[in-house]
């Protein structure tokens, strides 16, 4: 995965230039990262471009177990935004993670708990258009 396609695909699907799309997804790597611990981080890390490594590389050892409804709210507080932002830009990135990093990044998302699952799934607010090619929803 290439950095620059990654953080591309982000700004055009969230509606946010390259800085607030760069920061958008540190906020949901490091977020993820403090949720599955340092072991699943560093196998994140090593499917990430170099410069979004330093995102998970503070993961604690152990997973920290909170709701979906939480981890949007830390996202938010990372990046100083309303929950509802925030709970675009989670879907987003997670959703962009999911489609182009390898096989075991899915399952480790899918490993979650079910009320994770709502936040990778399809939406594309910005521009009506969906993440990956999915449906559109309006």
């Amino acid at each position: 995965m290439q950095y620059d396609d990654f953080l591309e695909q982000v700004a055009e699907c969230t509606g946010l230039n390259r800085a607030y799309g760069d920061r958008a997804i540190v906020a949901v790597l490091e977020t993820l990262s403090e949720r599955i611990g340092s072991k699943d981080a560093g196998d994140l890390a090593a499917q990430l471009p170099r410069q979004l490594r330093g995102a998970v590389a503070e993961a604690p050892d152990e997973p920290v177990r909170f709701p979906a409804d939480d981890f949007v709210r830390k996202v938010a507080a990372r990046e100083w935004i309303p929950a509802r932002e925030a709970r675009v830009h989670t879907r987003v990135v997670l959703r962009t993670l999911r489609e182009v990093a390898s096989d075991g990044l899915g399952d480790l998302l899918a490993s979650l708990p079910a009320d994770y699952h709502s936040l990778w799934s399809e939406y594309r607010p910005a521009n009506g258009r969906p993440v990956n090619g999915g449906p559109v929803v309006r």
